[in-house]
């Protein structure tokens, strides 16, 4: 008879969590910023100084009167826009933390500690396009834990220039860690707290199961 093939003990994968530190702070990465909103203000005087180049020299009163209202729109809309940024933006305090047992989330002015236990899921969204697509990571409460979250409307600014007020996000374009990192980080800690169903069914899908 030929010899029968070895199996050899496979030793348990360690969840992904484990190897994470115990807090991940994020927090502005202040130079990038600066750059985006240097960028962004540039951008705004070109089509300010279009806008006031077409008034100067068009003869049509139409076109005049078009192009004075929408230089002063893009200019007031666009200044309000870099203020919200760097006020939310640049804040002292980071915008978000991770530790092993729960998180710290900025929502609606308030920095508020939220326990992974009280997390259903965590997804990330994409809203649109091109200079103006934004990342979200989207904390999804369970039903008895979402009326522990402030309630009332967000600033107006807020409600503006971000994307779901009303839902506990983080959306940061030029953090340190970066958003994909902290994606990952999240969704390994939430669920590593709460049984670490996903990992087991993953490392089962992959033929590590027991």
């Amino acid at each position: 008879m030929g010899n029968q093939p070895s199996h050899p003990h496979q030793s348990p994968v360690p969840h992904p969590a484990l190897g994470l530190p115990d807090e991940i702070v994020v927090r502005a990465d202040r130079a990038r910023y600066q750059r985006r909103f240097l960028m962004t203000g540039l951008a705004l005087g070109l089509v300010g100084v279009a806008c006031i180049a077409l008034a100067i020299f068009t003869e049509d009163p139409g076109y005049r009167i078009g192009a004075i209202i929408g230089g002063l729109l893009v200019l007031v809309l666009g200044g309000l826009s870099i203020h919200w940024q760097r006020t939310t933006y640049l804040q002292d305090e980071p915008a978000l933390v991770l530790t092993r047992q729960q998180f710290r989330c900025l929502h609606k002015g308030q920095h508020l500690w939220v326990p992974w236990a009280d997390v259903q899921d965590i997804s990330v969204l994409t809203r649109g396009a091109g200079m103006g697509r934004s990342e979200i990571l989207r904390f999804d409460l369970r039903p008895e834990a979402q009326g522990k979250l402030p309630q009332g409307k967000a600033p107006l600014l807020d409600r503006m220039f971000s994307w779901a007020t009303n839902d506990l996000t983080y959306a940061r374009p030029a953090d340190t860690p970066s958003f994909q990192d902290v994606a990952v980080a999240a969704m390994q800690l939430h669920d590593h707290a709460t049984g670490g169903q996903r990992f087991r069914a993953a490392q089962g899908a992959a033929g590590w199961g027991s």
